[in-house]
């Protein structure tokens, strides 16, 4: 899985072959083929077992969570942000994007399982925060949870385009985004 999330993240998804990917792996392309009959279905594992468990891992913080949702927020923003920013997994996006429009059935896989996930559960948050009276009742509920995700998604792009050329301390702007968002939606 590892190898395969290099070769995706360093090549794009055209341009990876299985057999790139296998030997990456130290594997042969038939024992690859044994766990995964396509380069899609291997896509697919990769963004299971490298993206969603960022998703489920805030699932669980929401079940757990006692306190502010702003803190929820923040505990929920700041466990994603290394994991996307510092792992070859931040790159998934990027190559998503890139390759968005000749591929649209793995556009559909990351919206249902990641992107469509994770903004439920935003929501979820901005709901609980709005019934404490943490949070404005009048918010776009979708719109303030895609605002919410948008400078993350953006500093993961910045990290694995622009930042070699234009250096930016992508933390100190997340930390800047969560401030300024949650200030935004303050009641």
């Amino acid at each position: 899985m590892d190898a395969a999330l290099a070769c995706f993240t360093t090549h794009g998804y055209a341009a990876t072959r299985m057999e790139d990917v296998a030997a990456r792996a130290g594997v042969s392309k038939a024992a690859l083929y044994l766990y995964f009959r396509s380069k899609k279905a291997l896509f697919t594992a990769v963004v299971r077992e490298a993206v969603v468990p960022l998703v489920e891992h805030g699932e669980r913080l929401l079940a757990e969570h006692r306190g502010p949702s702003a803190d929820l927020l923040r505990r929920i923003i700041g466990d994603a942000w290394p994991r996307m920013a510092n792992t070859p997994a931040g790159g998934l996006c990027r190559v998503l994007m890139a390759e968005v429009g000749r591929f649209p059935a793995l556009a559909r896989l990351y919206l249902d399982e990641v992107v469509i996930r994770a903004r439920r559960l935003h929501i979820a948050i901005l709901r609980r925060g709005i019934a404490a009276g943490e949070f404005r009742p009048d918010l776009d509920l979708d719109l303030a949870a895609r605002l919410l995700i948008g400078n993350v998604v953006f500093a993961s792009l910045w990290r694995g385009s622009f930042h070699p050329y234009d250096r930016c301390d992508l933390d100190a702007l997340i930390v800047a985004h969560l401030d300024l968002y949650l200030r935004g939606i303050a009641a």
